[in-house]
């Protein structure tokens, strides 16, 4: 009995890492950061509509209102799915990006 109850426990706690570790919640706007916590993991995906050099980084405009900083190379019109990590810094809500999938355009 007592094997069986430890088995039912580790399996609980395994379940329960294993949700909050990749658990990622989808956001179509901007403005639904607002929503969430800081260092709530997030997925958001869209097309990129512009990209502009700002501190040594690119920073990325996507067509739902969604931007974000990287050091990537990114072309306007590819499509990106984008994991990242809600931050707070000063107030303001920034993602910081864990992940990026590309699909690119071909012309």
């Amino acid at each position: 009995m007592e094997k069986i109850t430890l088995l039912i426990v580790l399996l609980g706690f395994i379940t329960l890492v294993v949700i909050f570790n990749f658990y990622y919640v989808e956001i179509h706007e901007a403005e639904e950061l607002n929503k969430y916590e800081a260092n709530q993991k997030v997925i958001f995906k869209g097309k990129i509509i512009d990209v502009k050099k700002e501190f040594g980084e690119n920073k990325i405009y996507l067509d739902n209102g969604i931007n974000f900083s990287c050091s990537c190379f990114l072309d306007e019109e590819d499509k990106v799915v984008v994991h990242g990590i809600i931050r707070e810094f000063n107030n303001l809500k920034r993602i910081e990006v864990v992940k990026i999938e590309i699909f690119r355009v071909e012309i």
